[in-house]
């Protein structure tokens, strides 16, 4: 499993990987293993082919996966966003949904100091 800190690289690594475009993917690279498993999934389902996968984002800390597959895709997507409130989005390691202001994320520990040390190297 690669980890890029670019969507990009990882959108195309996983499109030739899977054979499905995913023309909306603007996540964190921690959250790979969670797209990989969704995308699993619906290779197990059979539903792979007829995927359309519209968008992959973070929304309000959580990994939100919009497409157009069946119910039980719909039922894993919602799981894998649950999921990823314990999954640190930028390292893939064990992490903690987080609020600061009106920013939600889920980091880790080391993340998280790393998130603030560089906002006050902005300041």
């Amino acid at each position: 499993m690669s980890v890029s800190d670019d969507p990009k690289q990882l959108r195309e690594e996983l499109q030739r990987e899977y054979g499905v475009s995913l023309p909306g993917l603007s996540c964190y690279p921690g959250w790979e293993r969670l797209l990989r498993q969704f995308l699993d999934e619906a290779k197990a389902a059979g539903e792979l082919d007829g995927l359309k996968v519209l968008q992959i984002k973070e929304k309000l800390g959580e990994l939100r996966i919009y497409h157009n597959g069946s119910r039980y895709l719909q039922h894993v997507s919602r799981k894998l966003a649950d999921l990823s409130t314990e999954v640190c989005e930028a390292c893939g390691g064990e992490g903690e949904f987080r609020t600061d202001g009106g920013l939600y994320r889920t980091l880790c520990q080391s993340c998280e100091d790393e998130r603030l040390r560089e906002a006050r190297n902005r300041t």
